[in-house]
């Protein structure tokens, strides 16, 4: 009698752990499906269930031999308490065959994945729930011979609805025996894991495009590294910029790519703390390829975790950088250039137009005194305002590049500045000139046309920046900026200027400008 009880005491702890497990697993599948957390097969759970039924069954038909001992113990009233909770589970088809696969029990979630009613099922063998291909293969059968040799099949596949509609299934088949070990049937748990499967199919998928899309990269080395810093994966784009195959990477330290003495300094290592504390680090600095030169990298590093918080690994995406540091090298060299060059104008003009202003009255007193010496301060004036008109020049290249340049606008007749131009520089323009002006639309176009020694096309493009000239051209003087201050006081009123020219026949330049300062008109419709 003590037996007994304790028996009882085991059995109705083995169905409240079943209850809560089956109550517990239900909630987590409903939420993981709903928050789209659907990582690996939920074999674990299942198996939880499964083994916590078994228990309790086993009890059961422990306890089979003498009615009148069930009867005493109270295990009638278990059995009911058993089934009433087997029958109460919609989430898991949990149903009894005999050992010859006939199904002899049938529970809610039977029903609601299988399709079929108590009543209609009981009595069939069970193989009338698989494909036709596996019933031609005989796959029944093996089940349950498996199940009865080694005590449990598990195995996910292919199953059959009423109404002929497949479903993927997660299936434990667990053989049940007696006392004295003789085969009394079968339990079978099923887990209708179609969704699961479908989501995990669509991460396949979704997983393998975006393996296919890094591996298609071309300018940016994409890579895995495993928490150690070991390389994991290799792209295109690691293998073109770095210069390693990915048979030759894998598996080795990505500390290879650095420079000897970042090594010494452990600043590999140091990148893999700082992105695993931070979530990510980035930096731009010196790499080293295969073959040992160097190039100047930006380098970003992520951290990942999976959904437990446990860390997995770094992404690293390396692009050479290279090129762009040279051009900011050479712009800020550009700006020192402009800098100095401003510095120096400045410093330059008061003295040089004393200097200009004296040897112009020397020039002056000379005519009576010396014819030769009238020549040469002369020659010295005129080098003197070449040389201040040169650095008028940078000075207005400064204000430009800083923005500084102040534009008075006023109404003004184009004609009559045309004219006034060509009366003051006709004599030195040298060759004829052609000058014309004419209104297109809501511009007015200005247009030049000479009979010079022409530009190359090769240069037309090169031909407005700064200190550009044509080449070949160095006997016909000037500094390569007045085409460029020209362009870029025409674009500051909102104009443009344009050329076209073919070497030995001339050029033609083409000036439009605005009837209408753009911006005037802008504020005034705003």
């Amino acid at each position: 009698m003590r037996q007994a009880r304790y028996r009882d005491q085991e059995l109705a702890d083995s169905i409240e752990l079943a209850a809560d497990l089956l109550r517990t697993v239900a909630a987590r599948w409903r939420f993981r499906i709903q928050a789209g957390r659907l990582g690996s097969h939920p074999v674990d759970e299942t198996m939880q269930v499964v083994q916590s039924f078994e228990q309790a069954i086993e009890v059961l038909t422990g306890e089979t031999a003498g009615p009148a001992t069930r009867r005493a113990s109270g295990l009638d009233t278990n059995e009911e308490r058993f089934r009433q909770l087997v029958d109460s589970v919609t989430d898991y088809a949990i149903f009894m065959l005999t050992p010859e696969g006939m199904i002899a029990s049938w529970n809610a979630g039977a029903e609601g994945i299988k399709g079929y009613r108590a009543e209609e099922i009981i009595g069939k063998h069970f193989s009338i729930f698989y494909p036709e291909e596996d019933l031609a293969a005989g796959k029944p059968a093996r089940e349950l011979e498996i199940a009865a040799r080694e005590g449990r099949y598990v195995e996910e596949g292919w199953r059959v609805r009423k109404t002929g509609e497949k479903f993927w299934a997660h299936v434990t088949i667990t053989a049940l025996r007696n006392s004295s070990g003789r085969l009394t049937g079968y339990s079978k748990v099923t887990r209708d894991v179609t969704e699961l499967r479908n989501a995990n199919e669509a991460l396949r998928q979704s997983e393998e495009r975006l393996r296919l899309m890094v591996e298609a990269v071309r300018d940016y080395a994409i890579f895995l590294l495993d928490p150690d810093g070991r390389v994991a994966t290799w792209n295109i784009g690691a293998e073109r910029l770095k210069g390693y195959k990915a048979e030759e990477i894998i598996g080795k330290h990505f500390s290879v790519f650095y420079p000897e003495e970042a090594r010494r300094r452990e600043h590999p290592a140091d990148e893999l703390r700082r992105a695993k504390a931070e979530g990510r680090y980035e930096e731009e600095g010196w790499r080293v390829r295969k073959d040992g030169s160097q190039f100047w990298a930006n380098v970003v590093i992520t951290a990942l975790f999976d959904q437990e918080g446990r860390h997995v690994g770094f992404t690293k995406v390396t692009r050479d950088f290279t090129e762009a540091k040279h051009l900011r090298e050479a712009q800020l060299a550009l700006q020192l250039r402009d800098e100095f060059l401003a510095t120096a104008g400045h410093e330059l003009r008061t003295p040089l137009s004393a200097l200009l202003m004296q040897v112009q009255s020397l020039a002056r007193s000379a005519k009576v005194v010396d014819p030769r010496l009238k020549d040469r301060l002369e020659k010295a004036a005129a080098a003197g305002a070449r040389l201040e008109k040169l650095i008028s020049q940078i000075l207005d290249v400064s204000r430009l590049n800083a923005g500084r340049l102040a534009l008075d606008r006023e109404r003004m007749h184009l004609d009559a500045v045309v004219r006034e131009v060509m009366d003051r520089f006709a004599d030195l323009a040298g060759k004829p000139v052609e000058v014309e002006t004419l209104l297109d639309g809501s511009d007015a176009v200005l247009r030049v046309v000479d009979h010079g020694i022409g530009i190359a096309p090769e240069d037309h493009k090169r031909f407005f920046d700064r200190f550009e000239r044509a080449r070949g051209t160095r006997e016909y003087g000037g500094f390569g900026l007045g085409l460029w201050i020209s362009r870029s006081i025409v674009e500051a009123i909102g104009g443009g200027i344009t050329v076209r020219s073919t070497p030995g026949e001339g050029s033609t330049f083409t000036v439009t400008l605005p009837l209408r300062a753009k911006e005037a008109d802008a504020a005034k419709q705003s």
